[in-house]
C-alpha cells in the first residue's frame, strides 16, 4: 500500500464491483456500511491507529460495490428496449484507433413503435463487415435491436457483461451499414475529440515510420493494444513468457512519472 498506493485503491475497487454483481447487496446496506467506515475511521484518526489503512481500503472496496449498484438503477430505462427493433439517435465514439467497424454509442434518444423515448445510456454499436469512413465524432440515426451482453457460463470464464458494465455499456447493438444514417457532428466532449485525434495521429505516424509488423509491435509495448497484432503473433509472446510486456504496467507508469518530474524541475516547479 505505501509504495503502490494507486494499484491498491484501484484493486479494492475492482473487487467491491465483483462482490456487488455477484451479491447484490441492498443500496440501503451499501450506504450504511459506508457511513460506518467513514465514523469509524474518524475514531481512528484521533487514536492515531494504524488500523486507518484497512478502513480505507474497505471503504474503497464499498465505493466500488455502490458504483455498480448506482449503474444498475440507471441502467432500466434500456433494458424496456431489449430485444426490440428501435431506431436510436446518438453521438458514436470510435472504441478502437484500428477498428472502424466497432463504436460506443452514447444514446441521445430511441424512437419504438413511433413514439420517442429521452435515454442517456450507451450501448456498443458493431457494423457487420463495415469499410466506409469512420463514424467518430458523428451523430447518427441506427435501426437494430439491443441486446444484453453475454455473461460467463461458469465462475472461470471472461464475463464480457461485466467488462463492459464498468465502462457504463448495458447493451449490444449489432447492425449493417445500410441501416445507419449520418445526421451531422458529435456533441462528444472537446476532450474525448482531442484524445481520439491525438491517438490517430501517434497510430498513423507509427505505422508511417515502421510499417507492418514493427509497427504493430511498438503500439502494442507502448499502448497495450493486444488487438492489433495477430493472433499467431501474440500466441508467440505467450509461449516466450513476453506477454507481460504488451500490458500497461507499473513500467509504462514509472516511464510517464519520470517525464513528468523532468518536465516540472525544467520549469523549477518544487513538490
Amino acid at each position: 500500500m505505501d509504495r503502490r498506493p494507486i494499484v491498491a485503491i484501484a484493486i479494492a475497487f475492482i473487487v467491491g464491483i465483483v462482490i456487488q454483481y455477484y451479491l447484490r447487496l441492498p443500496m440501503v446496506i451499501i450506504l450504511g456500511s459506508i457511513a460506518i467506515v467513514i465514523l469509524s475511521m474518524l475514531l481512528l484518526v484521533f487514536r492515531k491507529s494504524r488500523l486507518i489503512v484497512y478502513a480505507f481500503i474497505l471503504g474503497i472496496v464499498l465505493f466500488g460495490a455502490l458504483d455498480l449498484e448506482y449503474d444498475y438503477i440507471t441502467e432500466e430505462p434500456i433494458k424496456t428496449f431489449i430485444e426490440k427493433d428501435v431506431e436510436i439517435i446518438g453521438d458514436c465514439m470510435q472504441k478502437d484507433v484500428t477498428d472502424k467497424s466497432t463504436y460506443i454509442l452514447e444514446i441521445d434518444e430511441i424512437i419504438y413503435e413511433g413514439k420517442r423515448f429521452a435515454v442517456k445510456d450507451k450501448t456498443l454499436l458493431r457494423i457487420f463487415k463495415y469499410e466506409g469512413a469512420s463514424l467518430h465524432d458523428k451523430k447518427i440515426k441506427v435501426k437494430g435491436s439491443l441486446e444484453n451482453p453475454d455473461t460467463a457460463r461458469n465462475p472461470r470464464m471472461f464475463d464480457y457483461n461485466l467488462y463492459l458494465r464498468t465502462s457504463g455499456i448495458h447493451t449490444l447493438l449489432n447492425t449493417k451499414a445500410a441501416n445507419i444514417k449520418v445526421i451531422r457532428n458529435s456533441d462528444l466532449p472537446l476532450l474525448i475529440k482531442l484524445r481520439h485525434r491525438l491517438k490517430s495521429y501517434i497510430y498513423n505516424g507509427t505505422f508511417n515510420e515502421f510499417p507492418g509488423l514493427y509497427g504493430k509491435v511498438a503500439l502494442s509495448i507502448t499502448f497495450g493494444d493486444k488487438k492489433i497484432l495477430d493472433e499467431d503473433l501474440y500466441e508467440s509472446f505467450k509461449a516466450s513468457g513476453t506477454a507481460h510486456a504488451l500490458a500497461v504496467s507499473g513500467l509504462h507508469f514509472g516511464i510517464l512519472f519520470l517525464f513528468i518530474d523532468s518536465i516540472l524541475k525544467l520549469f523549477k516547479i518544487k513538490e
